[in-house]
């Protein structure tokens, strides 16, 4: 998973650059980055679906039984992860509070998001097993 994780964000990053130096137009690039993110988005919702399907120790899951979980973290995920974009760039000053530490804060803040988002779509997914059950 972690080598996955690190794979992806070395594609993103490295796919800018090469498709700079290969001389594709202008719109080519960003359709092929834009591509991109969404691969992203869609290895985040299968890592999270797999998590929910083989994390907890239960007999019988069914595949429909994690796939609101997963689309809820990944709506969440996607929008907490817009959201403390947007508040780093225009509201808040890490880099005058923290220092050279800064990055690191924000990295942690997102993280905290991250998890929080992966563990509502866990409890959802708990409440409607639940549910299911008849508890």
């Amino acid at each position: 998973a972690v080598l996955g994780g690190v794979s992806t964000l070395l594609v993103l990053l490295a796919l800018q650059p090469v498709l700079s130096v290969l001389g594709l137009p202008v719109d080519t690039a960003h359709l092929v980055h834009v591509a991109s993110l969404g691969l992203l988005v869609l290895a985040f919702l299968i890592a999270v679906a797999l998590l929910y399907r083989f994390g907890p120790l239960l007999e019988n899951v069914r595949q429909r039984a994690v796939l609101p979980g997963s689309l809820l973290a990944t709506l969440i995920w996607l929008s907490a992860s817009w959201g403390l974009s947007f508040y780093i760039d225009r509201i808040a000053s890490f880099g005058a509070t923290y220092g050279s530490l800064g990055a690191v804060a924000g990295v942690m803040l997102w993280l905290y998001t991250a998890a929080s988002a992966v563990l509502l779509g866990a409890e959802l997914n708990a409440r409607i097993e639940a549910f299911h059950r008849g508890n």
